[in-house]
């Protein structure tokens, strides 16, 4: 599939505006942040402010910021935050993929980006970073995404 790269081109010769447009202030207040993502494509580039990613990166969505481009983190990277195009990702939405696990131990997470959880805590996990992380919530904050260590949970 050949990714249409336009819209980052007309990016690069306009100022994006980091607030959102009257016009969707109404679809703006709808949504409920931080959304889980996940790349589709390798997002490399040398303006400030924009957000590098890899192709399969689990992305944690913090804001939209107009009608193409939101704000956000890569998983495990959250001390860095920078704005993305929407149509280089996916949303993680529950489906029959996620899967509810019980955590075996407290975890308290040293780094911006991880989930910290008490031991006996229902968690969503999303996603499988590599065999020692996955990507996901808690049952009673769904809005609290991040990683925690796969031994952790049953």
């Amino acid at each position: 599939m050949e990714l249409d790269h336009s819209i980052l081109l007309r990016r690069t010769t306009i100022k994006v505006s980091r607030k959102p447009s009257s016009r969707i202030t109404n679809v703006i207040n709808k949504e409920v942040f931080p959304k889980a993502a996940c790349a589709l494509y390798k997002f490399n580039t040398i303006i400030p402010g924009d957000l590098c990613f890899l192709k399969g990166d689990l992305i944690t969505v913090t804001r939209r910021v107009d009608e193409l481009w939101l704000e956000g983190y890569v998983a495990g990277f959250g001390n860095h935050c920078g704005i993305l195009p929407e149509c280089y990702i996916e949303l993680l939405t529950n489906n029959e993929n996620h899967r509810v696990c019980k955590a075996l131990y407290t975890f308290r997470g040293g780094e911006q980006g991880d989930l910290s959880f008490e031991k006996g805590q229902e968690l969503m996990v999303l996603n499988q970073i590599n065999s020692e992380w996955l990507y996901g919530h808690t049952i009673k904050a769904p809005g609290s995404l991040g990683i925690f260590p796969s031994r952790y949970v049953s």
